[in-house]
């Protein structure tokens, strides 16, 4: 059973360990982009108790942070239990890197009131299955979407729409969230099994909450936003604003 206070877990990715895992599974898309190769080796090596969502900072230190409900000592055991099922082990735990392995204990409960900025990196899609919708990819960005299902005069402003888009998934966030803006907006050709060239959108949102409901914003934190969380997206990134 894992200890149940929530963690940060810290790893320090080791980054030729990975890319010759990723490369021999050829799971690395034309962008670069090393999530499903990370989800691949965390559920792999820890199974179910994968911690998620993750958040690779691959311009940095290849350092990665991820939330669980395990402590990092919990994690390594679950990975030797897991070890004569993993195929390459030895990449796998290089990868990983166990002995830099860090965590750090998550407020339990969250402070009602308490203050936060944050950075959350999204992917604004979703799920098309109307008849009219059949023009439009199974998994289509918000801001495609609503393209099409406006008039041809209608101006929409793409940014506009990721905001609403965002407020929608932390609607039940328990927190007062203020001040969004997106920092950052590309797209990003991603791999996923079936569909290993899947391109969409990849948004990155700022700003600042105070936290209203504690178990909520627990819930909130640990599940993330948006859709692909257990590749790379939706972690919400916290730092303590300024009282």
């Amino acid at each position: 059973m894992p200890n149940q206070k929530p963690h940060l877990v810290s790893f320090t990715i080791d980054p030729i360990a990975l890319m010759s895992l990723a490369a021999a599974r050829k799971t690395i898309p034309p962008s670069g982009d090393l999530g499903y190769a990370i989800h691949q080796v965390l559920t792999e090596t820890f199974g179910k108790a994968a911690p998620k969502p993750f958040h690779l900072f691959e311009e940095a230190s290849c350092a990665l942070l991820a939330y669980s409900c395990y402590t990092p000592e919990e994690l390594i055991g679950l990975a030797l239990q897991q070890k004569p099922n993993v195929l390459g082990w030895e990449l796998s735990s290089a990868a990983l890197n166990f002995p830099a392995m860090e965590g750090a204990v998550l407020p339990a409960p969250w402070p009602r009131g308490k203050r936060y900025r944050f950075t959350v990196r999204t992917r604004p899609v979703m799920r098309t299955s109307h008849a009219k919708e059949r023009r439009l990819p199974r998994e289509c960005d918000v801001f495609l979407h609503a393209v099409a299902s406006k008039e041809k005069e209608a101006w929409l402003d793409r940014q506009a729409v990721y905001l609403s888009w965002f407020e929608k998934q932390a609607a039940n966030a328990g927190a007062k969230i203020g001040g969004v803006r997106v920092t950052r907006m590309t797209r990003r050709q991603v791999y996923r099994k079936g569909a290993p060239s899947l391109d969409g959108p990849d948004v990155t949102f700022t700003g600042a909450l105070e936290i209203s409901d504690p178990e909520a914003f627990d819930d909130f934190v640990m599940r993330g936003v948006g859709r692909h969380r257990a590749f790379g997206y939706g972690m919400l990134l916290l730092r303590t604003d300024s009282p």
